[in-house]
């Protein structure tokens, strides 16, 4: 009786077989010629083809026409051969030529799916790329438009500024409006050095009432700038705007005397 190892065949070639299976059949080809011989022949048929193999997609219906003619040629032997120990080798025969068949159908397959895979993982790759691209691009057109919001605004009034008669210097306040509300800019010149904590501080006054407009220190030229930012909420009648100087930053009321000052 012929052991049921012999039907292993294939998936040994296809390294489909557990690691126990696979022990157990290469220690069965020690011992059955019928097997070795079968291995050898496909092993043999695969080294033949395995450089000319092209990546086509078998045609339709090939492999179910190759199976039916292998099987119509097994079914003619069967019938016309007396079984014996001999009839074993054409049915051997017919059995290595299907399995040949389904092998190369199989590799075909398999390098197909492959190179489809890798195509795949490509396109893939690729429309991350761009959309990556696309992000970066949506992200610097959105910082330019902040930029240009930033950047448009509409002077709509200026003071000079005039020292009081104790002191020295001058300067220029300009409100301008924005979108986003309005901005003080306040530019001195020529002024007095300040010493140690001492700060020049801005103040816009409505009647008897200084609101801080924000602080700054001189160059040793005596040159410096600060800029006032309020909301729409935030604006008023505005009397005057005035420039002190403070022993030290943050007051919330005038303490030094004004050096600076203009109507508006």
């Amino acid at each position: 009786m012929k052991d049921h190892k012999c039907e292993w065949v294939l998936d040994y070639i296809n390294d489909q077989l557990t690691e126990e299976e696979r022990i157990e059949f290469e220690q069965h080809l020690k011992e059955c010629a019928e097997c070795r011989e079968e291995v050898n022949e496909i092993e043999g048929m695969m080294a033949d083809v395995s450089s000319h193999i092209e990546e086509v997609d078998p045609p339709e219906g090939m492999k179910e026409r190759v199976l039916h003619q292998v099987f119509a040629e097994e079914t003619s032997e069967t019938n016309t051969v007396t079984p014996s120990k001999k009839s074993f080798a054409p049915l051997s025969k017919v059995w290595t030529g299907a399995l040949a068949a389904g092998l190369l159908l199989s590799i075909g397959a398999n390098v197909l799916l492959g190179t489809q895979l890798q195509q795949l993982s490509s396109d893939n790759e690729n429309l991350e790329s761009t959309l990556s691209d696309i992000q970066v691009a949506l992200s610097e057109l959105e910082d330019e438009q902040n930029r240009n919001e930033l950047a448009t605004a509409s002077p709509f009034e200026r003071a000079s500024l005039s020292p009081t008669e104790e002191f020295g210097g001058g300067g220029l306040a300009t409100m301008t409006q924005r979108e986003t509300g309005y901005e003080l800019l306040v530019q001195v010149q020529e002024m007095e050095e300040l010493e140690e904590d001492q700060v020049y501080q801005v103040w816009l006054i409505e009647g008897q009432n200084p609101v801080p407009a924000g602080a700054f220190v001189t160059d040793d030229q005596g040159n410096g700038a600060v800029t006032f930012e309020m909301n729409e909420e935030d604006d008023q009648s505005w009397d005057a705007i005035a420039v002190t100087k403070e022993p030290q930053p943050n007051n919330e009321q005038p303490e030094g005397d004004i050096v600076l000052q203009a109507e508006l």
